[in-house]
């Protein structure tokens, strides 16, 4: 494992730690310690803080990852997500109608892509209300959307009055607590820098960075 994931290791081990409402080293010390397993007995609660840092050893970071996972109920599915730090994109109705085949296009790029159903309901009404050619590609992006344990369509269970943005944020969020990983979401028109500011789970990338990224990516396989 590399420096840096080790670090990213480390980040998402205190970000489930915080997420989990235990705000200091030494709670989660005390937590993993009356947990009954002796392999999470902590005598300082340093060990943790090196593994959260990425500074620990790569087998002693893993080890207090699983132990982070176990103690937060996380099934072994989840940990494992956990551990791989899966990535997930969540597009919005902007970013699919520029890109007809960008579901396809982010699920051979992110381990699992998220579908939000406010997405699919505004696709739904620009198909109903549009008789032209914009209707008919809301139309074939509804019907080419292959659901799958890859591609997922989540439920926003929230208020449904607040913003259209403000929902698939809620789903992004959900989808990074469900899943464990980090969550970007792809947008060509909205901006979603005021809501997210501060969020190191959630992020936004605009469509044309992606598209551009991954251009880069193909020309270097070519390259070599």
């Amino acid at each position: 494992m590399a420096k840096k994931e080790m670090e990213s290791l480390g980040r998402r081990m205190k970000q489930l730690r915080e997420k989990n409402g235990v705000k200091s080293l030494e709670s989660m010390r005390k937590l993993l310690t009356a947990s009954g397993n002796d392999e999470y007995r902590v005598d300082n609660k340093s060990t943790l803080s090196r593994a959260e840092s990425g500074s620990a050893g790569e087998k002693t970071i893993i080890k207090w990852a699983r132990a982070y996972c176990d103690v937060f109920g996380y099934s072994g599915k989840q940990t494992e997500q956990f551990l791989r730090g899966d990535k997930i994109a969540v597009p919005d109705t902007s970013a699919l109608i520029k890109n007809s085949q960008l579901v396809d296009e982010l699920g051979e790029e992110y381990n699992i892509v998220v579908i939000p159903d406010v997405v699919i309901r505004e696709l739904d009404g620009i198909k109903n209300s549009n008789a032209g050619a914009l209707g008919k590609k809301a139309w074939e992006i509804i019907r080419e959307i292959g659901y799958g344990d890859r591609v997922i369509r989540m439920e926003y269970d929230g208020d449904k009055s607040i913003e259209k943005d403000e929902q698939i944020i809620a789903v992004a969020k959900k989808a990074a607590e469900k899943y464990g990983c980090e969550v970007q979401i792809i947008t060509d028109d909205a901006d979603y820098s005021a809501f997210l500011k501060g969020d190191e789970t959630v992020t936004a990338l605009h469509l044309r960075e992606y598209m551009i990224t991954k251009q880069k990516l193909v020309n270097m396989k070519g390259a070599c």
